[in-house]
């Protein structure tokens, strides 16, 4: 049964997430609710490179 984190992947947890052999992916954020609030979905890809390159489980 694949598992996905729903916390919000973010560039602050990206690797950290994708270095925990049992996650297999999870829900991306691109809303803040803290510092600057707002949508940025400018930082989508540099997310999905940041999990990406923190999968040793790939």
């Amino acid at each position: 049964l694949p598992l996905v984190y729903g916390g919000g992947l973010k560039k602050e947890n990206a690797q950290m997430l994708a270095s925990i052999p049992e996650i297999d992916g999870g829900l991306i954020a691109l809303t803040r609710f803290s510092g600057e609030i707002g949508f940025y979905p400018e930082e989508y890809l540099e997310i999905v490179h940041l999990y990406l390159n923190g999968c040793a489980h790939a």
